[in-house]
């Protein structure tokens, strides 16, 4: 397969940018591809610069900040096609949660830990907010003093091992993980030569080299698009295999039409792998499959996770979220370009695909309805945009899938108000 490379606009001089890194392909990415395919489709005539066309572009397809209404992207995940026993499956590779604690055997599921103050602080932390709560995830048992996650990749059979909480009919397998990309997915290094536009010669001193990468045959990068599309573009304009330009020097892709999804990521989509009735002590893992944006104003990734929810999360009435520990490492710095007006998009901050925060459902109503209640809840938080900015969302940023995490004492919760009332 011929070679693709992601990431923002860079010089190719050989003073400013020797060697240039390769980013995996982000929401912003791929709607861009998604929506150029459907303007191409349309018959667009790109060349027209004009106001009018440009309000045109924005009517079919939406603004650059947003998709129109009534559109969800999902995705992008890297992706292989296999032969099973019931014909061809798509199997989304997507990146390891980070309550997964790395070992010499299978990966252990991060525990809730006690931790008493030290100099105003808890002694131990739970990875981006530790003046945000008290209760903090780790590996005890573990030799290592601190706990590091897994890291990787995990395939949709080794994620349904993850999220379902030791409740999975599935044993851990070594070759659900890759510690360094997908199986089919492998990095190359080129080199290259910065060209005279003038000459069309190579100029001197300007040899920079390029990671990029290679997918196997039958692999890429796939998403789905949930979209009332306007009669001026074809049904099939994602899927009749047009070419494509994608990422660094547009290089050609072809669109084609999935197979079915594989099984046990259906499985979790649907959330079938969670309780139906939800006891309030349960505790859960809000697992982001794409990057989340952080929230400025110097929100912890704990509150301004919790307000995203309660503000985006479609509850049943009387059903309130409590976020109580953050999983998340540092924040990565994302931007992009407009492909119209070729300006660089604004870049932002987001935590990483991967990135955890446990959490716990309250209310909804005593006995039986409250715990059905917060059942509902816990799927509606399953498979969902309910973080960020929704216009990014609409581009696929903030997508969730909610894992079996530990018990939760009431203590534990009343204790994390506490401090974080007494911090506000």
């Amino acid at each position: 397969m011929d070679w693709v490379a992601f990431g923002p606009p860079r010089p190719n001089t050989a003073g400013e940018t020797h060697r240039r890194a390769t980013d995996l392909p982000g929401p912003t990415t791929f709607q861009g591809i998604v929506r150029t395919a459907l303007l191409a489709a349309s018959g667009d005539d790109f060349s027209d610069r004009s106001g009018a066309a440009r309000d045109a572009r924005d009517a079919l397809v939406g603004r650059p900040g947003a998709l129109p209404e009534g559109w969800q992207l999902k995705g992008p995940f890297l992706t292989d096609v296999v032969e099973t026993p019931h014909g061809p499956r798509a199997r989304p590779w997507v990146t390891a949660p980070r309550f997964l604690m790395g070992t010499h055997r299978e990966p252990l599921r991060a525990r809730l830990l006690r931790s008493p103050d030290i100099d105003g602080g808890p002694s131990a932390l739970d990875d981006s907010s530790p003046d945000a709560s008290p209760l903090l995830l780790g590996a005890p048992w573990q030799r290592s003093a601190k706990p590091k996650p897994l890291g990787g990749w995990l395939s949709p059979r080794g994620l349904r091992w993850a999220l379902a909480g030791g409740e999975s009919l599935t044993a851990w397998r070594p070759v659900d993980h890759a510690p360094g990309l997908p199986p089919f997915v492998r990095r190359q290094e080129l080199a290259g030569l910065e060209i005279d536009a003038g000459t069309g010669t190579a100029r001197d001193g300007m040899l920079f080299f390029g990671d990029v990468l290679r997918f196997r045959d039958r692999s890429g990068i796939a998403g789905w698009l949930s979209a009332p599309l306007p009669p001026s573009i074809p049904r099939d304009a994602l899927t009749r295999g047009d070419l494509a330009a994608c990422g660094w020097r547009s290089r050609p892709a072809v669109l084609e039409e999935l197979p079915p999804v594989d099984l046990d990521f259906t499985h979790l989509l649907e959330g079938r792998h969670l309780p139906v009735d939800v006891p309030e002590h349960q505790g859960f893992f809000l697992v982001a499959l794409t990057p989340v944006p952080c929230k400025g104003s110097g929100l912890s990734a704990v509150a301004s996770v919790e307000a995203d929810l309660l503000l985006n999360a479609p509850l049943p009435g009387g059903v309130t979220v409590h976020v109580l520990a953050a999983l998340t490492g540092p924040p990565r710095v994302i931007g992009g370009l407009l492909a119209a007006s070729k300006v660089p998009r604004p870049n932002r901050s987001y935590w990483e695909a991967g990135s955890t925060w446990l959490f716990v459902l309250r209310g909804g109503g005593a006995g039986a309805s409250g715990a059905a209640a917060r059942g509902e809840a816990l799927r509606r938080l399953n498979d969902a945009h309910v973080l960020g900015d929704r216009g990014e969302a609409s581009f696929g940023y903030g997508h969730t899938l909610v894992g079996v995490g530990p018990t939760v004492d009431v203590e534990m919760v009343q204790a994390a108000a506490r401090r974080r009332e007494g911090r506000s």
